[in-house]
């Protein structure tokens, strides 16, 4: 963020060895650090709103509902079960 609330360490993280998929998940960190301040987080919901517009823009422009591609992207994330490690 520009006035440095959060900040994103994107190094390598370190693992025990050989974990299993199920523990892996819980030793993974998001490589964020801090929380968001009120500025920064009214900007985030801005630049959101963008986005979704633009989707749901495109959602219609294609005669597509966004609710069942939600729908169908959801199930395609619950398909891998524990190997989702979002």
């Amino acid at each position: 963020t520009a006035c440095g609330c959060i900040s994103i360490d994107a190094s390598r993280q370190s693992i025990a060895t050989a974990p299993s998929y199920a523990d892996l998940k819980a030793q993974m960190t998001s490589h964020l650090h801090g929380e968001l301040c009120e500025q920064c987080r009214d900007v985030l919901e801005s630049e959101l709103g963008y986005t979704f517009f633009y989707i749901t823009a495109l959602c219609n422009l294609f005669d597509l509902s966004i609710e069942e591609v939600m729908q169908a992207e959801t199930k395609r994330l619950a398909a891998l079960g524990m190997y989702n490690l979002t």
